[in-house]
């Protein structure tokens, strides 16, 4: 029996009545994964965790009733007589305090903030008193 190739040679508008578009092919049930992701069905999870993303996952996982911890009421009150003091707004003292608003400083005064060390060092060095230490623990 013989073989024998035959080569021809299609004309060029050959395609021309086909709609041609681009497949893209990805890996086995691709689409079920990412309607799951729409759906809410699949949990995804960062490659890192954030220091405060782990904290909110451990607050999470506790079972226990736990308070968060606000700034100490003589804080609050320290805050609030060195501010009157210098007979300053909020908002003369928060631009004093580079990177605070005024929205920070309310908090802090109010007593709701969550404690952060270092806008308290700010606020110290805007008000030129002490927040930290031994009488504020």
């Amino acid at each position: 029996m013989n073989n024998f190739i035959c080569y021809y040679k299609m004309p060029e508008n050959y395609f021309a009545h086909q709609d041609l578009e681009t497949l893209i092919i990805r890996g086995k049930n691709h689409h079920v994964k990412e309607k799951q992701k729409r759906d809410g069905s699949m949990e995804t999870k960062p490659k890192h965790i954030s220091d405060e993303a782990h904290k909110q996952r451990k607050l999470d996982q506790e079972t226990e009733n736990l308070k968060v911890k606000r700034v100490d009421p003589r804080v609050s009150k320290a805050i609030i007589a060195g501010r009157t003091a210098k007979k300053l707004t909020r908002k003369q003292l928060s631009q004093r305090c580079p990177g605070l608003s005024e929205q920070i400083i309310t908090s802090y005064e109010t007593g709701k903030a969550v404690p952060n060390i270092n806008e308290i060092r700010k606020i110290e060095k805007g008000l030129g008193v002490k927040l930290t230490g031994k009488d504020f623990k």
